[in-house]
């Protein structure tokens, strides 16, 4: 059945409201949280929040990331997302956003302050439009009681608050990624080989004059203890491989490492697959993404200053 009952609009900035009237909910990340000040918030808490209660909420909230607090009861909460995330996760943390928002759902008007970076708004406002299906086919407590009455219409407003970062507007450390990822997202599997994926990383090396890539490729794979890679792809006509690329950044003390995996040729393992217990091609076509992403972000690293050693590897 039809879920219509909620209208949502976003907008940039803050517009003047009484939570006693409308209540909000001002969530981000910590440290976003802690770059706000007083000024910044006013609009939407004044008369009922004074700044000493929004001082409070915030250091508790900030100092435990995960956490969230009432500045005025059940009108005002104020909310901040978890510094951990997992690999599948997003940096705008929008599974926890969506968490946060079911969790303090009101049954009147309310307003959503969301306050994040330019790059995470896309992320962030689908994570909350999806708190408010339009559609759902729950039903009923018991199966003969009547249905119940249809919820009242009302309003949330998401109003966005983006932070002041200290890079140029557009500026990021992923530039340079951009211009091959629609032919890793488009080639289709038939077009795709392990030699494709040494060609390209041979040709970023010297694009970027940067350490030929160390190659571990075929039998070598197994003599070196790497089975798992090896086994996989053993029986393909293009044997499997291991490709490491390295930047050494001047005067970096600490390392950090990118791994990706993709498969183009899988035997099945140890155990024969029926057929609908293959991958269906999207699958696979997002692990040939994966296997060439480590490629394509350490394009972007020599256009930024670094203080850590930076490794990509695919597999």
């Amino acid at each position: 059945m039809s879920n219509a009952s909620v209208s949502i609009k976003f907008r940039a900035g803050l517009t003047p409201s009484d939570p006693e009237q409308q209540p909000v909910l001002i969530v981000g990340q910590a440290a976003h949280l802690g770059a706000l000040n007083w000024d910044d918030v006013r609009c939407k808490l004044e008369p009922r929040v004074t700044e000493e209660a929004w001082r409070r909420g915030l250091q508790c909230v900030t100092s435990s990331p995960g956490d969230s607090c009432e500045l005025w009861p059940r009108a005002v909460s104020l909310a901040s997302l978890p510094a951990r995330r997992s690999r599948h996760a997003a940096p705008a943390r929008n599974h926890a956003l969506a968490k946060i928002v079911r969790s303090t759902q009101r049954s009147t008007d309310e307003t959503i302050v969301l306050v994040c970076r330019k790059r995470d708004v896309l992320a962030s406002a689908v994570s909350i439009a999806r708190c408010y299906p339009q559609f759902q086919a729950r039903s009923a407590a018991a199966p003969l009681s009547a249905a119940p009455p249809a919820p009242a219409a009302r309003a949330v407003a998401v109003e966005i608050h983006l932070l002041k970062e200290d890079k140029p507007d557009g500026e990021s450390e992923d530039e340079g990624i951009g211009p091959l990822d629609p032919a890793l997202c488009e080639n289709t599997l038939s077009a795709e080989e392990v030699k494709s994926l040494l060609q390209e990383a041979f040709k970023v090396a010297k694009e970027l004059d940067i350490l030929e890539p160390t190659v571990i490729r075929g039998e070598e794979l197994k003599a070196r203890g790497m089975g798992g890679i090896y086994g996989v792809g053993r029986a393909a006509a293009c044997p499997p491989a291991l490709v490491t690329l390295s930047y050494m950044a001047p005067g970096a003390a600490d390392s950090v490492a990118w791994v990706g995996k993709g498969i183009v040729y899988d035997t099945g393992g140890l155990s024969i697959k029926a057929r609908s217990l293959h991958c269906p091609p999207a699958d696979t076509e997002q692990e040939l993404i994966n296997t060439k992403l480590p490629i394509t972000k350490i394009i972007s690293i020599p256009k930024h200053p670094h203080t850590k050693h930076k490794k990509a590897a695919a597999k």
